[in-house]
């Protein structure tokens, strides 16, 4: 009974301890792993607006430039970031704006640049999901992201239109979806016009 006793005491302080030791190490880490958050935010909103940094830069660089060449502002549920030239008055020649949507099996989180119609794509970006790897996943890969380029967010009546579809896309309103990722890839096509009818809202 004692032998009993002394198992389960031992067990439950021991138990304790770690306990205290991981949450005292999430604590700990909590501000380094935001600004890693932030900074990976930062270099994907530069990769859509087009503004060049270097693989390898770090927060102190990623900060520096994107507070010189991005302005940020909300607009009702839209968080929206304009590309600033050498003529900060000017209209902004790219604007990108924050998505995000219900994936598999987890949110989808990206930015997509908008042309100054606010329409036409120029760049897609998927940061952060929990989609499956080698399926899902390949919506963050080149392979699947250039092909928003060019396209629209609206037809030519202004309703929100653009569709992932399984295979042989063609026109301005459809991109080639993902062998074996229906799901996810109807997800991003929900995305997009959930997108557009934001941006409608706004402008």
């Amino acid at each position: 009974m004692k032998d009993n006793l002394y198992t389960l005491g031992y067990a439950v302080t021991v138990g304790a301890i770690c306990a205290g030791l991981l949450t005292a190490a999430a604590e700990f880490t909590a501000p380094y792993r935001e600004a890693n958050q932030r900074a990976d935010e930062m270099r994907n909103i530069l990769a859509v607006l087009e503004i060049p940094v270097g693989p390898r830069a770090g927060a102190e660089e990623l900060t520096e430039v994107f507070e010189q060449r991005v302005r940020r502002e909300t607009k009702d549920s839209l968080t929206v970031y304009f590309l600033v030239g050498d003529d900060p008055q000017a209209e902004p020649e790219l604007v990108a704006v924050d998505v995000v949507g219900r994936g598999l099996w987890g949110p989808i989180r990206g930015f997509v640049s908008l042309e100054p119609d606010w329409d036409t794509i120029r760049g897609v970006t998927f940061h952060d999901h929990n989609e499956t790897p080698g399926l899902g996943a390949e919506i963050s890969h080149d392979s699947f992201l250039d092909q928003f380029r060019g396209k629209r967010l609206t037809d030519e009546d202004g309703r929100p239109a653009l569709q992932v579809v399984s295979s042989g896309a063609d026109g301005p309103w459809q991109v080639d979806g993902i062998s074996g990722a229906t799901i996810t890839c109807d997800r991003v096509g929900d995305l997009m016009r959930d997108l557009a009818r934001q941006i409608q809202e706004v402008r």
